[in-house]
């Protein structure tokens, strides 16, 4: 595989091990040989969970060949078998490269690094839907109550306060149904900071 080059190794991490974390400078680029790792970044007081490398992904490369600092953090989900590919063999690999290709590369990671600052947490399970209702539902009701309440009509804030007990209702109701997401995202709260 990568191993041919006498720069890169094979390093092992235990379950729950950080590879890096997010604000670290790019020393490395990692492939997964086996094992899950875990990408995520603080976003807004909380963890979210951005992606789940398995065999044969690569992470880590932006902020090596940019030189920025890490977008987000990454941790062993269990034990794992990375490649590591230093920062010296990338740039090394990079001055080789076509001076178009390069500057194709940086373009995408400029339009990738952009889309991660304005980056919304996105709701992954009914749970996370019903959530939002609620909040969006609360979020209406207060501007009804700051807005001048000629502009909205009596049948209209009843139809809020049913929705409002509507929402309650299945947020209940979902607390029965499984949340199948464990298997594919973890726990954020499990997540190190």
């Amino acid at each position: 595989m990568l191993l041919t080059d006498k720069l890169l190794e094979r390093r092992s991490f235990a379950r729950g091990t950080k590879i890096f974390s997010q604000g670290d400078r790019g020393d490395a680029a990692y492939v997964v040989e086996s094992g899950r790792i875990a990408i995520y970044k603080h976003l807004e007081d909380r963890k979210v969970h951005l992606a789940t490398m398995t065999k044969g992904a690569l992470f880590g490369e932006m902020a090596v060949i940019d030189g920025s600092s890490r977008m987000a953090s990454a941790v062993a989900l269990e034990a794992s078998v990375l490649v590591r590919i230093p920062a010296g063999v990338v740039e090394q690999k990079m001055t080789k490269t076509d001076p178009f290709i390069k500057a194709l590369i940086n373009i995408l990671m400029d339009n990738l690094r952009n889309v991660h600052k304005v980056y919304v947490a996105r709701p992954r399970s009914v749970q996370d839907f019903i959530r939002l209702l609620s909040d969006s539902s609360s979020i209406v009701k207060q501007y009804t109550n700051v807005v001048d309440i000629n502009q909205f009509s009596v049948d209209m804030a009843k139809k809020l306060d049913q929705l409002t007990v509507l929402i309650e209702e299945i947020r209940v109701l979902s607390e029965q149904c499984p949340d199948r997401r464990a298997s594919n995202f973890p726990d954020s709260d499990a997540l190190p900071d």
